[in-house]
């Protein structure tokens, strides 16, 4: 502070500003890097996970490199390293800790797929593993998230600036839903999957038969976002202004309680409460069922073009956003 200042500062206080950074430092020093970086996956600090654990394999190298079980014990640290990587996304560093595996499992290779972008063999290796055991809950999401990423919803027809050009999609996770149910296996973790892959087809019936085995928002008030939109949709389907109004307040409460000084410390801590919010405010512009004074045709399809731009280069964002445009411009008047 007194440098910034510029007031200078006398021998004495910075000698003593020292010795304090120090007895702290040294304590730190006794805290293992693998302590510290596991707790921090644990926390979600992901980038202070990696510095840790990257400074852990270092001291491990020097202490057993000429121990024959180092390989081993080598490749079960990089396996860590590739996951703390796959929550940062970063899909380079990904491949290559990959080529210094020795022995790469399934697991790591689909990790290394979805992040470089090829979901269709992501897909594939989901598939195989879901065949294997087809009540694997945790498979079966695996699986619908890759579908998700790919754009595979729901077979529809969007209309593009030229009229003969109609994008016609597979209806892959519908298709996957109906085999969970048929197996009399679907969960609710399932339901939101299900229920985002019907609005953005626009299959209204699928959507009310989906909602219909998923908790009412007043038996649940953790609403998930999907379920609590395909409600609002259904509302709006039905010119039910009093439910539509409901179900989005609903929503908006459950997002503002989530909100905290960890989930607001930064943009990307809070982007999926935005994203979220934003959603929201889209929804209720469109359906002509918002509270304050309605906007023309063209200054809500302007505003639109704007807060699309905002959203820069999150890809997928945009393609959720946009899926829920049509799906509300299709009920709206």
């Amino acid at each position: 502070m007194a440098g910034k200042t510029g007031r200078g500062i006398s021998d004495d206080d910075e000698m003593n500003a020292i010795k304090q950074i120090s007895r702290v430092e040294g304590i730190l020093q006794f805290i293992p890097a693998e302590v510290i970086s596991r707790r921090a996956v644990e926390c979600g600090s992901y980038a202070r996970a990696l510095f840790h654990w990257e400074q852990y394999i270092r001291q491990q190298e020097q202490i057993k490199a000429d121990s024959r079980h180092w390989f081993s014990e080598k490749d079960e640290m990089l396996q860590h390293l590739q996951m703390i990587y796959a929550q940062i996304d970063e899909p380079d560093s990904i491949e290559g800790i990959s080529a210094h595996l020795r022995v790469l499992n399934p697991e790591q290779q689909i990790i290394e797929d979805r992040k470089a972008g090829r979901l269709t063999a992501a897909q594939s290796w989901y598939e195989i593993a879901l065949a294997e055991k087809p009540n694997d809950i945790e498979t079966q999401i695996n699986l619908l998230t890759c579908l998700k990423e790919s754009g595979q919803y729901g077979k529809h027809s969007q209309q593009c600036s030229q009229p003969s050009a109609n994008i016609r999609v597979p209806d892959s996770i519908l298709n996957y839903v109906d085999s969970f149910r048929a197996s009399n296996f679907l969960s609710n973790s399932i339901v939101p999957f299900a229920a985002e892959a019907a609005w953005s087809a626009s299959k209204w019936e699928r959507l009310e038969m989906t909602l219909s085995s998923s908790p009412s928002p007043q038996a649940n008030s953790f609403l998930d976002f999907n379920v609590g939109v395909g409600r609002a949709l259904l509302a709006l389907r039905r010119k039910d202004v009093a439910g539509f109004k409901t179900t989005i307040a609903s929503l908006r409460e459950t997002l503002a309680a989530g909100l905290s000084p960890s989930t607001t410390a930064s943009i990307k801590a809070c982007h999926d409460h935005l994203v979220k919010l934003h959603a929201l405010y889209e929804m209720q512009a469109i359906s002509g069922m918002s509270s304050t004074r309605l906007l023309s045709r063209e200054t809500i399809l302007e505003n639109l073009d704007r807060r699309l731009d905002l959203i820069g280069a999150y890809t997928s964002d945009k393609q959720y956003l946009l899926g829920l445009r049509r799906a509300t411009m299709t009920l709206s008047r």
